[in-house]
């Protein structure tokens, strides 16, 4: 999965053309991603929405399960 991941062709130049909301989910704490480039990935889709999870690092999911649910759950309604 990892080498997978690695060697995957980009796909961001699609990004300004997807007129579909988009979820961004980010921790504010997290050491891999930095938080500008969470920000600007958001920025790149035209209905792009930043949810930051401020008490986590990379894995949001399973440090704010209840955060996670809640941006979730705000999206999909």
């Amino acid at each position: 999965m990892l080498r997978g991941m690695a060697m995957r062709v980009p796909s961001d130049d699609i990004a300004p053309d997807l007129d579909v909301p988009v979820l961004v989910l980010a921790g504010a704490r997290d050491a891999i991603i930095p938080m500008e480039e969470a920000r600007a990935v958001a920025r790149a889709f035209p209905k792009g929405r930043l949810v930051i999870c401020e008490r986590s690092g990379h894995l949001p999911m399973l440090e704010e399960p209840a955060r996670v649910t809640e941006a979730l759950s705000e999206f999909l309604t």
